[in-house]
């Protein structure tokens, strides 16, 4: 294979979602609550992040331990350190 500056580009990442971070609704397979936030807190940067963040927590009863068990041992997920940030602010805050 000849590597291409447009090969180089693209990139695929197999994600891995655990059986209890799935939810079914309807007959649809959707990501658990927990994990829906733990990936907005790892990739999303908008404005209203922290805000959706504390919706979330507070609407589904999360609390520390949740979010820690999300993130242990998760080695090799990519900005697990700025997911951990963003769920602690948020968590802080919607116990406030």
């Amino acid at each position: 294979r000849i590597a291409s500056p447009e090969r180089r580009r693209m990139r695929a990442r197999e994600v891995v979602i655990d059986a209890h971070e799935r939810v079914t609704l309807s007959g649809v397979a959707l990501t658990s609550p927990l994990r829906t936030l733990v990936d907005l807190a790892r990739h999303d940067a908008g404005d209203d992040l922290d805000a959706l963040l504390m919706q979330g927590i507070r609407t589904h009863g999360l609390d520390a331990r949740d979010i820690a068990s999300a993130l242990s041992g998760r080695t090799n997920l990519s900005f697990v350190r700025t997911a951990r940030e963003r769920l602690e602010r948020a968590l802080t805050s919607a116990a406030l």
